[in-house]
């Protein structure tokens, strides 16, 4: 994915965003899909969480789990692999929280582990690679 040619623009548009216009990409329009692309997946994610737990939504079902799935791409270094298995962490922590339910340990103390994890997860540096240089800045082109 990062070494195909839409990965390579996608890349490019998240880095320097002039230098991919000047080669030719169109830098708001890749922006636009991917942030289509990223809500689509998203609303995805939240529907299966929400109909996988209750049949119909309920206020509060998703529980801080946005934050746990940014933390996944932080952690994962902004790379298809590493956010993949920074997912894999942090489901197998929410799989021990719910396998674990008689253990003789405070209920908060059980429901907070994953939570607990991530932020842990975040302190702790894995590799070097740094976030997108034009993450977050606007392009006028």
């Amino acid at each position: 994915l990062e070494y195909s040619e839409r990965g390579m623009e996608l890349r490019a548009v998240g880095e320097n965003p002039a230098a991919a216009e000047a080669s030719g990409v169109a830098v708001l329009a890749c922006r636009w899909k991917a942030c289509i692309a990223a809500g689509l997946l998203a609303g995805l994610g939240g529907a299966f969480l929400t109909i996988s737990q209750t049949a119909s939504f309920a206020d509060g079902c998703t529980r801080g789990r946005g934050f746990v799935a940014i933390s996944a791409v932080v952690l994962g270094r902004y790379t298809s692999f590493g956010t993949a298995g920074a997912c894999l962490f942090f489901g197998a922590a929410f799989y021990a929280r719910d396998a674990f339910p008689s253990l003789n340990v405070p209920t908060e103390l059980v429901e907070m582990l994953p939570y607990s994890l991530t932020l842990v997860a975040l302190c702790i540096k894995f590799g070097n690679r740094p976030a997108p240089a034009a993450l977050g800045k606007a392009y006028g082109g």
